[in-house]
């Protein structure tokens, strides 16, 4: 019997043993089948949970997010930082600058994942301005962001005006009514 022949159920009993970033790695782009069994049940195209993958793995599905349309266009949901690699925040910063600058002639930064709703961030070293800049608005700058969470070293507690800036940024075409 071939590994391909296996039925959708004993995929997915093998895949619930395995992180879902070690599942997508390993079984995609193998037939269409099991393309469409990560999105259904992977979140294929939809999310990435960086926190407890290898630093070789982070590097190719950074490359991978930041290159393919797919990934770029259906991401939802990003989940980065890891407390015993911590240049994975730097790694991921440094993908962005060097594929793009997302900067128009307003200086705007444009939203590199225009769907993400659900950001987390667990900084456990010291980052510069630039990373801190750059994941604020370019990775989370988007117009759909829903839950936002960021852990900061305690070495660094001096973001708060940065947060304060871009939540003001993100929040100016929020629609409210006051009902009396």
């Amino acid at each position: 019997m071939y590994f391909e022949e296996l039925s959708n159920e004993i995929l997915l009993s093998i895949w619930d043993f395995l992180l879902d970033i070690d599942v997508m790695f390993s079984f995609s782009n193998i037939n269409n089948r099991l393309n469409s069994l990560l999105y259904k049940y992977c979140g294929f195209y939809r999310k990435l949970d960086f926190r407890y993958c290898s630093l070789s793995m982070c590097y190719y599905f950074y490359k991978q997010a930041i290159d393919v349309f797919e990934w770029r266009d259906n991401l939802n949901v990003l989940k980065l930082g890891n407390r015993y690699r911590c240049c994975q925040l730097d790694l991921f910063t440094n993908e962005i600058l060097k594929s793009f600058l997302l900067i128009n002639e307003d200086k705007y930064f444009q939203p590199l994942f225009p769907h993400l709703n659900s950001i987390a961030i667990n900084q456990t070293s010291f980052i510069s301005t630039t990373c801190r800049d750059i994941l604020l608005n370019v990775v989370a700058g988007g117009l759909t962001m829903r839950r936002f969470v960021w852990n900061t070293c305690n070495h660094q507690a001096y973001h708060s005006k940065a947060f304060f800036d871009w939540l003001f940024q993100c929040s100016r075409n929020l629609q409210f009514s006051i009902e009396l």
